[in-house]
Order: C-alpha cells, then structure tokens, then sequence
C-alpha cells in the first residue's frame, strides 16, 4: 500500500474514524462495568472494523474518474455503519428491556425520563415533592433519596416519557426511540438544508450520527442526542438567515436542558437577518415565547422540586452521590474536597468564568460558526470542572465544534464563490466597455 499516498486522502480519513471506533468499542467490552455498554460494543466492534475494511478496499480498487460512485459506496458504508453500530444494539437493548430481562440494558436517565412524562401524563410534577416539616422552605437542604428520584432535566425533557403513560406495547414506548427521531432527524434535516460541500456535510454526518460519540450513548440512553439535534438545527437555519424558525427550533432545545442555553445567549450577539440587520431581539423573543410558559409552569407548580432536582443536583448539592461521576477534574476535587463541597463548587465556577473570559478575548464571536464553536468551548469547560460531571457530555462539544467547524467551511466557500462571479462579472463589464469603445 502506498502511504504517501494514503496521507491525507478523505477515504483514509474515514478508514481512520471506523478504526478509532472500533477500538473505542474494543476498550468498551474490556473497561466498562455496564453491561448495555459492552452489548453495544460487541456489535459496533464488528460493525467499525467491517466499515474500516471495506473503505480500505474501495481505497484500493477505486478509479480515478469514479468520484460520484465512490463517494456513493462511501454514504452506503456509512449507512452500514450506522445501521450495525447504532439501530441494531438499539432494537436489541429496547427489545430487552421490553421483555423485563434481567441484563441491564439502559441508563438510568431513559427510566427517570419514562417516570417523569408518566407523572406529567397524570397532572402531577416531574419534580420530587417538596419537604412537609414544619419551617421548610425553597432553601431547605433535601433528604437523601434514590437517584432515580431526581428529574435532573427541565420539564420539556418529560415530551419524550409521555408514550411510557400510554397503553402501547413497551417495545414502542421506550423514551430512546423519540430521542432517536428528534435526535438524528433533526441532524439530518440541517445538513440537508445546507448547501456547501457534500464532502464536509459527510463528514459531520458521520461524527455527529454514526460514530461511537453518537452511537454508544444512543443506544444506552440518548437524553442528550435530541437536545444536541435542536442546538446545530437552530444554529444551522440562523446561518441560512431563517430568523424565526431558528427560534423556534432553540426555544424548544431550551426547555429540554440546561446545556441548551449557552449557544442560543452567544447566537443572540450574531443573528441577523437577510438584510444583514441585526436579529438577535428576535431570535430571543420567539425562544422566550416558546420556552418560558414551559418552564415557568414546572418553577410555579413545584419550585422545591425544580430547585433540587434541574439545579441542587446536577451540582452535586442534593444530598445524593450523583450517577454523572467521571473522574474528570471538577468531580475529583469535589470528592477529595468533600467537606467543603459549597466552597468547591463555587471556586470552579469561578475558574471556569476566568478561562472563558481569557477564550472570548482571544477568539470574539463574531458570526454563527464562532458562535457555535465558542459553545462547545463553554460546554467542554463545563463538562471538566461541573462537581458531577460524566465522560458522556463531551459529546456536547465534539459535535458543536465540528458543526461551528463545518458551517465556517460552508461560509468560506460561499464567500469565494461570491467574489469569484463578482470578479467574473467586472470582467465582463470591463469586455463590454472595450467593445463599446471600440465600435466608436
């Protein structure tokens, strides 16, 4: 095989990406003590090293002038790569799940988000039920309880648990199968409204849809894939200069999770519209109008609840060990600090404040692939420093820093062609005044 000439070739690129899946899948079966996660990994292994072997081949044999055909044999071993590593350990773990076996074949995120649109479905709050002793208020530190209990979302997340509250087979109630939809549809739909290089949209298709930073977390739980679908969604039709739609597309990610909100505050300070004005007003006040009755009937109806659960908890101050426990820097301090978990959870909020500002004044946000880059920045410090924190939320900056990546590329292109036919343009313009001096 001849690696200089591999080097740097797209194909290797994606022979590189299934080999790193296949060996994240590999690491997987061995270190993980979940056993839906090994399940997953004993399908995406095979499937990841398949795809990885077929693209060497399609390297190998491919001609020079077949460049549509080979970028369509690229999409259908994508498509095999989604299908193996992705859609079939789903159908296996929900069927699994359905069948009441005893494996543990989901995280416990997919059973809070079922129980949490089961108690919606029936009138009654997500939220756990506020303290009934004498004296207790909004401040009052929360009794230990299972981590079940905790509704570590913000209410619009409970859409997705509602068809748990109905009388359908469970197979087709499972909360993953939505989360799969608005997840991978949402993607789907932004990269279809792009229209920059096919290549670059290949690409973020296969980082954000069919490689272990989507698969794994898909198939054992998945809350964070629709929520990531509606964030690159909105960011995608801001930068198409679709105003409105855009908030609406935010505004319902906003209700969802708190994660949501950086990139629709950093979309604010660049939205514009088609006539280059400024739309930032707009863009929050169609965000605001979808998300604030949502969210403010959860806060009025249950705020102890809300407070404990979507706030208290994910900072690892409800009196409860957290299940989001990686050993990532905000988390180990936090635990080797125990004693003085309020001091330490506000430090780190502290440290993250100073690191973003010391970004933001290297690299402003000046336009929607800044800006959506810039939020998987604030995710990314986020993830490291939170007091509970998992591995699992990096994908939230992977995938916005690849999508702020490809929305610079398409605008780049888009920019070089407009001043190449402007150029044209002037060229012909200049030809025309020569001819018109000439039959002088």
């Amino acid at each position: 095989m001849n690696w200089q000439k591999f080097k740097g070739d797209q194909i290797a690129i994606d022979v590189i990406l299934y080999v790193f899946g296949a060996g994240f899948a590999l690491a997987t079966i061995f270190i993980s003590a979940f056993p839906d996660y090994r399940l997953w990994g004993q399908s995406a292994i095979i499937t990841y090293g398949a795809c990885a072997l077929l693209s060497i081949i399609l390297w190998k044999f491919r001609r020079k002038d077949s460049g549509n055909s080979t970028f369509d044999l690229r999409i259908l071993i994508a498509a095999c790569a989604f299908g193996g590593s992705l859609l079939l350990p789903l159908t296996t773990e929900v069927t699994l799940s359905a069948s009441g076996s005893n494996i543990i074949n989901t995280q416990n995120e997919v059973k809070v988000v079922e129980q949490g649109g089961i108690k919606v479905a029936h009138g009654q709050s997500p939220y756990i039920a506020p303290p009934r002793k004498p004296g207790s208020s909004l401040l009052s530190p929360p009794a230990a309880m299972p981590v079940n209990n905790y509704f570590a979302y913000l209410p619009g997340m409970t859409a997705f648990g509602l068809p748990s509250s109905t009388d359908e087979p469970k197979v087709l109630t499972d909360a993953r199968l939505p989360f799969l939809l608005v997840g991978i549809g949402s993607i789907m739909i932004s990269l279809l409204i792009l229209k920059g290089s096919r290549e670059i949209r290949f690409r973020a298709a296969l980082v954000t849809c069919v490689l272990p930073t989507a698969s794994l977390p898909l198939v054992t739980g998945g809350d964070d894939l629709p929520v990531i679908g509606l964030m690159v969604l909105g960011a995608t039709l801001l930068s198409q200069k679709r105003i409105y739609l855009s908030g609406i597309v935010i505004g319902a990610a906003f209700t969802m999770k708190l994660t949501a909100w950086p990139i629709l505050l950093l979309l604010l300070f660049v939205a514009r519209d088609k006539n280059g004005k400024r739309a930032g007003v707009k863009v929050g006040l169609v965000s605001l109008v979808i998300a604030l009755p949502v969210i403010a009937s959860a806060v009025i109806g249950n705020p102890y609840g809300f407070i404990t659960d979507a706030i208290r908890y994910p900072l690892g101050l409800a009196g409860t060990h957290s299940l989001a426990a990686s050993p990532l820097p905000g988390h180990l301090l936090a635990t080797w600090l125990s004693k003085w978990k309020a001091e330490v959870t506000v430090s780190l909020m502290l440290l993250s404040a100073l690191i973003l500002i010391a970004f933001f004044k290297r690299y402003p946000v000046k336009d929607v692939p800044s800006a959506t880059t810039a939020a998987g920045v604030v995710l990314a410090v986020a993830t490291l420093l939170a007091p509970a924190t998992r591995l699992g939320y990096l994908i939230y900056p992977v995938d916005l820093m690849m999508w702020g990546y490809m929305l610079q590329r398409i605008s780049m292109d888009e920019k070089k062609i407009h001043m190449r036919t402007n150029w044209v343009e002037s060229e012909k313009a200049r030809d025309r005044q020569v001819l018109q001096s000439l039959s002088r």
